[in-house]
């Protein structure tokens, strides 16, 4: 399935012509069976990408759009229909995770393969490639899903009870999340290569990805988490501001109003920043440990 892919032309051609960008000095080694160098795993992710910000327009431009509309619709949905936080993020959320995965898997392909193979990648397509690489990422997403169940359950069924009944119990929940979080981080680092495999058709399975990362799962844990840590505090920081200010801002003048409008959508551009980022690192993993090479081009 397809949307809107063929009208993506203009911002295809700029990727067409722009192969990817990378400094001579931190070319990808492939399968060298050596430790993930860390720090320069994040230097290069965070240079790839700001070398290659033209791509990155082109391949974020709907996602953020798309995901920007979708923004719009519900802040007027809910100011005219009244809707609970939770109707409105269940009606939402779906959508944006639509579009993330979308610009995940291209970013993906273009980190890999160098330069688009053709152009109807480079859009917005949502096919098999996708529907697989959200099936995996939701199985890597469970375990956390499931480690904030039962903040939701067990605090309704002590609200009659002592209250060192209730430390005690939520002493108990804290643990029990803490085990699950930890699991849960440990299989999803463990399993990550499957999705730079899915997204360039590679025939391989949990056990490849599995195998792949032994030996430097910590590695690729902290290399993601360091180098989530500037953009990801500035997105932080931006979902604050719009929290703090919108009401302030939305009884200002038009100027103000445009603000509000705009901080939105230059938070979801760093959001998709962040993405890259973190996809970058991933791709870099993936490349220098799994031997995978990118098919000749003729």
């Amino acid at each position: 399935m397809r949307f809107l892919s063929d009208r993506a032309e203009s911002f295809a051609d700029i990727c067409v012509i722009m192969p990817l960008k990378t400094k001579a000095d931190g070319a990808m080694t492939v399968g060298n069976g050596t430790k993930l160098p860390v720090w320069s795993t994040i230097g290069r992710a965070y240079g790839l990408v700001f070398a290659n910000l033209a791509a990155f327009a082109a391949l974020a431009a709907l996602p953020v759009g798309l995901s920007y509309l979708v923004l719009l619709a519900g802040d007027s949905l809910a100011a005219r229909l009244e809707l609970h936080i939770l109707a409105r993020l269940l009606l939402e959320q779906p959508l944006r995770w639509l579009f993330w995965i979308v610009f995940a898997v291209a970013w993906h392909r273009y980190v890999l393969l160098g330069r688009p193979q053709d152009r109807r990648w480079l859009g917005f397509r949502f096919g098999r490639r996708e529907l697989r690489f959200f099936l995996y990422a939701l199985a890597l997403a469970l375990p956390f899903v499931v480690a904030f169940l039962p903040l939701f359950i067990v605090p309704p069924l002590l609200q009659k009870s002592h209250w060192t009944t209730q430390l005690g119990a939520m002493s108990g929940v804290g643990l029990v999340m803490l085990v699950i979080f930890a699991g849960g981080f440990f299989l999803s680092v463990r399993f990550s290569f499957i999705l730079p495999s899915v997204s360039v058709d590679r025939p391989a399975g949990l056990d490849t990805a599995w195998a792949e990362t032994r030996g430097s799962g910590w590695r690729i844990f902290a290399a993601t988490m360091l180098g989530a840590i500037p953009l990801g505090v500035l997105d932080q920081l931006l979902r604050a501001l719009i929290i703090e200010l919108g009401g302030r801002l939305a009884a200002g003048g038009t100027g103000l109003r445009a603000l509000l409008a705009a901080l939105p959508f230059g938070q979801l551009l760093i959001s998709f920043l962040f993405t890259a980022i973190l996809v970058s690192i991933l791709s870099l993993a993936f490349r220098a440990r799994s031997g995978w090479q990118p098919p000749a081009t003729n």
